[in-house]
């Protein structure tokens, strides 16, 4: 029985690049039927549940000087901490972007903006980086502009969506690599660097809720205190009168 070839990192890469694809897509898909839950709450949950994962892998993988190593760096260069913020704030929008489209119907043109990210990607690793593609490399990368040229045409222009994960994703991607965080340890930082903002969204949301519960216990009006009976216009009529 033949094995396939992934002796080398190349073939490793392939197969852990297609695994990847292939559960974006599924979560992706699955995403819609969570509702009602809204892209908010599917992102907060995502967030809190990503963070302990991201720490729980590099623990197995005895990565976890990743961590201690870019908190050294902060210390030693406060500004760094600066980019990391950055690039939390990136990662966020994205992370956002990726429960809030299937759920509001833009899920068409957040997808647009997936296939379009990778050619985005080569063109920019051929003038940042210098990298080099072979012959056939350029007639994937060819065949794939015609293909999102021909969807752009078809759904009919480009939306902010579309261009949030096109540009977003690249400008990510560039800052991390500038800042030598683009390591599963750099993700646990940028992860914890959004923290404040899920806690701030969760506040507002548990106090708005209880604002809406009280409104519905009271049907729509103030509630009434019980220290003060109900006014009357004189001191003879009944409370039926007085509410004509």
């Amino acid at each position: 029985m033949s094995s396939l070839p992934v002796a080398g990192s190349g073939g490793r890469g392939v197969i852990v690049s297609l695994g990847s694809s292939v559960a974006f897509g599924l979560v992706y898909f699955l995403t819609p039927y969570l509702a009602p839950m809204s892209g908010e709450e599917v992102w907060a949950i995502r967030t809190v549940v990503t963070l302990p994962f991201i720490a729980l892998v590099l623990v197995s993988m005895r990565s976890g000087r990743q961590i201690s190593e870019i908190g050294r760096r902060i210390r030693l260069r406060p500004v760094l901490a600066l980019g990391v913020v950055a690039c939390g704030a990136l990662l966020g929008a994205q992370l956002w972007l990726f429960a809030w489209a299937p759920l509001n119907g833009r899920a068409m043109q957040a997808a647009l903006g997936y296939f379009l990210l990778p050619l985005v990607l080569v063109v920019l690793g051929r003038l940042l980086y210098r990298d080099r593609m072979r012959w056939w490399q350029w007639l994937a990368a060819g065949i794939a502009a015609v293909g999102v040229v021909y969807e752009i045409v078809r759904v009919g222009g480009v939306s902010w969506e579309t261009l949030l994960v096109t540009l977003g994703y690249p400008a990510y991607f560039v800052l991390r690599r500038m800042l030598r965080t683009n390591h599963l340890g750099g993700m646990f930082w940028e992860m914890a660097a959004a923290a404040p903002w899920r806690r701030c969204w969760w506040c507002s949301r548990s106090s708005t809720g209880r604002r809406s519960l009280s409104t519905r216990r009271s049907g729509g009006r103030r509630p009434r205190s019980r220290s003060s009976p109900p006014s009357r216009c004189c001191s003879t009529c009944s409370p039926r009168a007085c509410s004509r």
